[in-house]
């Protein structure tokens, strides 16, 4: 969808993948009358601006005091989604917010 964010693009790559997101792209732009400039800017998102790989794992979160079990996915899951709606953000950001959803109350 052409009336998305730049945000909001990175964000469906990332849960896409870059083979869906590049089918995705095709589709757009067929559904737009074969709009070149939609598609141009849907695949350069997908080659130049992809998100990075999500960095942690279920150990960072045992590592930070949290016993393993359902807690560690829970962990997981806020973060990584307060990680997307940040747009991806650095090392340091990405830590606060894995310390920030390690320290969160029991589901």
């Amino acid at each position: 969808n052409s009336g998305m964010t730049v945000k909001e693009l990175r964000a469906a790559l990332y849960r896409a993948g870059q083979t869906a997101f590049r089918d995705g792209a095709l589709v757009s732009a067929a559904r737009a009358g074969g709009e070149g400039e939609i598609l141009v800017r849907l695949v350069d998102i997908a080659d130049n601006k992809a998100p990075p790989a999500f960095p942690f794992t279920g150990k960072d979160v045992i590592a930070l005091g949290v016993p393993a079990g359902p807690r560690v996915a829970a962990a997981l899951k806020a973060t990584e989604e307060a990680w997307i709606a940040e747009d991806f953000p650095g090392e340091t950001r990405a830590d606060e917010l894995l310390a920030k959803a390690s320290a969160s109350e029991p589901l």
